[in-house]
Order: structure tokens, then C-alpha cells, then sequence
């Protein structure tokens, strides 16, 4: 494998042995199914200079996997030195020297884009941590949505920061969600439905059912029913198998039950006759559980529902709350 061109960090460094459930997949398809946040123009880049190693050579992002060969993968991510540091309340729950966890609020974005540079998580990690600027998204292992609230693991040094997106991509994080969705889902159900940009609203994900949408597995359960200026709505929690943008949001709206307050996949949803309805969608990341990268020990957390989602819930007369598990 050629060397790291200068100017790029060291993500981390994955072996993945291919099994019958992997096999006869293009080899860039299947990895844009296995790591979250890499597109698949990006894995085939990786591919061709020399990133990705198959039984120790390099490869083609055409060649169809056989069971049992490996497949090595490097990803390298190139600096920007124009993050700015920004002092921010990053609400701590749970600190150490090797990662910290984050309960995010609503209206705080992860990372810089679309305009905002400055107001990021990242940004405030950057002003804590100085010495974060060294790691990848200055540690930054998985995201949430703008507006949806709840729990955010991230690494305060290189080898944590390798542990845990392992981690992610061997699905060994569990997180889970809590959402207030319309209508009554009577049955506990999993979804499995691939996920692509929208081609007319680019703000916007879809489910798939081209081969080069990305795979999504979503499993939710109802908690407990209510109602919303008339109209049923469910509580339920909903477990990642994966973790990819809008994830939750895409697949609720898919089955018809869309999420409470959500602006962009609402299809299905009521019409509300006043203002009381949440103003951003209702969902929250109550629970995560991971292994610890450095002592190797298992660690859990929970976050309580923020005041606006509980509200809507009370609203809704339904009284019993997952994170109260």
C-alpha cells in the first residue's frame, strides 16, 4: 500500500474477513455498507490508490468478493486547518482520558458545513481539546442530526478513536432512540430498506431499491400509544443495526408512521390546527453502550428526554419514558 500522502491524518485501520453473507458483492458496494459516512465515490478512490488491499494486493472496486478472502482498508482523511476553536457548553455526562460523552441539545449541528463554521460540536471540542485537532473530526466517531437530541460518544486520542469506530463498524455500539411518530404501530418491526439521496431534494435521504443505495436496519418497538390534537400517536424505541444519515427519520416515514414535528419527511403525517405541536422532530438518543478502548470494560449511558420532547409526550398523555428503564 503506497504511503499516506502528506496533509492526511490516519483515520484507522480495518481488516475484514468476508464471509457468505458479504460474498458475490462488488467489493465497493459492500464497503459502503459496512462503514458509515463514506460515499461510495470516496471508497472507490480508496480503492484505486491503494487504500484498500485485497489478500494483501491491491484491487479494483469491481472485483466481486469470494468467502474467506481479507480485505484491508485505511482511511485517511485530509486536515483543514481553518477549524476555528469556539467556547462552547458541550454538556458533559461522563469524562475520561481516553473519550468523553456528549448529551447534544437541539439546533447544534456536529460538524462545519452549509454556511455555519463556527457553532459546531467540533468547534467546541477544538476549544476544549486543543490536542484534538491531531485526531479526524477532532474525535468525532458517529453523528446526530441538527435538531435531534441525545447521546454522543467521542475519542480524546488516536488508538480510542480507532477502538471505537471499529466498534461502529462491527455494530458492536448500541444506541438507541426514543420517538413520538403519528399513528398507532401496533407490532414491533424491522426494517430493512437500502437508503440514497433524494436526486430532487438533495437535503432530503430516500429509501432504495437500487443496488447502490445503502443499507439500513432499523428495528422499533411501541412503547406506549396517545394522542395529539386528536390524532393517535405512538411512543417507541428504535435500535440502529447501522448508522446512516437520517436513518430513523427515512425508515419511519417509509412504514408510515412519520416522526412528530419533522419538517422534512412528513409525508403521512396531519396536519396540526396549532402551534403546539414540537418544533423540530421528535426524537432522541436515550441510550448508548459501547466498550470501553482502553480497559476494555463495557459502558453504558442514558439521557433524559429534553423539556420540549417531554412536553409533547406529556401532551400526548402517555407516561412512561424509556430512559426511566
Amino acid at each position: 500500500m503506497e504511503k499516506l500522502s502528506p496533509g492526511y491524518n490516519h483515520i484507522g485501520y480495518f481488516t475484514i474477513v468476508i464471509t457468505n453473507t458479504y460474498s458475490n458483492k462488488r467489493l465497493d458496494l459492500l464497503l459502503s455498507e459496512v462503514i458509515n459516512n463514506l460515499s461510495r465515490t470516496r471508497i472507490k478512490k480508496l480503492v484505486d490508490t491503494g487504500f484498500v488491499l485485497l489478500n494483501g494486493a491491491k484491487t479494483e472496486p469491481s472485483h466481486i468478493t469470494r468467502t474467506g478472502e481479507i480485505v484491508e482498508v485505511n482511511i485517511p482523511e485530509l486536515e483543514d486547518f481553518s477549524l476555528k476553536p469556539k467556547k462552547l457548553d458541550l454538556n458533559l455526562i461522563y469524562e475520561d482520558e481516553n473519550l468523553l460523552v456528549i448529551n447534544k441539545p437541539a439546533n447544534l449541528v456536529m460538524h462545519p458545513g452549509n454556511g455555519n463554521h463556527e457553532n459546531t460540536i467540533l468547534n467546541g471540542l477544538l476549544y476544549q481539546y486543543p490536542e484534538s485537532r491531531k485526531l479526524p473530526r477532532a474525535g468525532i466517531v458517529h453523528r446526530l442530526d441538527k435538531d435531534t437530541t441525545g447521546l454522543v460518544v467521542v475519542a480524546k486520542d488516536q488508538l480510542s478513536y480507532v477502538s471505537l469506530t471499529e466498534q461502529i463498524l462491527k455494530k458492536s455500539v448500541k444506541r438507541c432512540y426514543v420517538a413520538l411518530v403519528w399513528g398507532e404501530l401496533q407490532k414491533e418491526i424491522e426494517v430493512k430498506r437500502r437508503i440514497e439521496r433524494d436526486r430532487v431534494n438533495r437535503l432530503r435521504f430516500r429509501v432504495s431499491q437500487r443496488e447502490n443505495g445503502r443499507f439500513a436496519h432499523t428495528f422499533v418497538s411501541p412503547v406506549e400509544f396517545g394522542r395529539l390534537e386528536g390524532k393517535r400517536v405512538t411512543l417507541v424505541e428504535c435500535v440502529l443495526h447501522t448508522g446512516r444519515t437520517h436513518q430513523i427519520r427515512v425508515h419511519m416515514e417509509d412504514i408510515g408512521h412519520p416522526i412528530v414535528g419533522d419538517n422534512l419527511y412528513k409525508r403521512g403525517s396531519p396536519r396540526p390546527s396549532r402551534t403546539m405541536v414540537i418544533g423540530r422532530q421528535a426524537l432522541h438518543a436515550f441510550s448508548l453502550s459501547f466498550m470501553h478502548p482502553a480497559n476494555k470494560k463495557d459502558m453504558a449511558f442514558t439521557a433524559s428526554l429534553p423539556p420540549d420532547l417531554k412536553n409533547q409526550i406529556n401532551e400526548a398523555r402517555i407516561c412512561h419514558y424509556p430512559s426511566s428503564k
